[in-house]
């Protein structure tokens, strides 16, 4: 899968993010939620980057450009835990991208540490695993609102505040 059509792929991707997060931030204005901090935004960014994939191995920009997420091993769509590890790796920024620019097959280190692969789509890998998808996306955002909300009530007591 050459460089390119993988970078526009996450462009696409980042860009659909800011589309939803600003709908989000309208719903929210319109129902009178105004007090969120910045921080809450950050997160579901981060967040819609972690779960880009899960859904049959692509995302908003795959779809787009016609590319999916398989496992190196079998051949077959990479499952939403796969794609959660490989996206991980986006939090290096640069460095990950760096590597998949230079490396032969184009594959990231998160590729490497799930083992995946990015190709062309292939429709007879479809194989949507909706639950497991769904439940990774359910836990992993209640984890992020626990820490969320432990940070908020806790750091002013601890003094963590001023350490920043």
């Amino acid at each position: 899968m050459e460089f390119i059509k993988r970078y526009f792929a996450m462009v696409i991707d980042f860009i659909a993010a800011v589309i939803v997060l600003i709908i989000l931030m309208f719903i929210f204005a319109i129902v009178g939620i105004t007090d969120m901090e910045p921080n809450y935004w950050i997160w579901f960014a981060e967040g819609f980057f972690l779960y880009k994939d899960c859904f049959n191995g692509r995302s908003i920009g795959r779809i787009i450009l016609k590319q999916q997420v398989i496992d190196c091993k079998t051949g077959q769509v990479a499952s939403p835990i796969k794609c959660l590890l490989r996206n991980l790796f986006y939090l290096l920024g640069p460095i990950d991208l760096l590597f998949m620019l230079y490396h032969r097959k184009g594959r990231r280190l998160g590729d490497y540490a799930a083992e995946t692969q990015v190709v062309q789509y292939n429709h007879k890998n479809i194989k949507i695993k909706w639950m497991e998808s769904l439940s990774i996306i359910i836990g992993i955002n209640a984890f992020i609102l626990l820490i969320s909300l432990l940070t908020s009530i806790y750091s002013p007591r601890l003094g963590l505040l001023e350490l920043l």
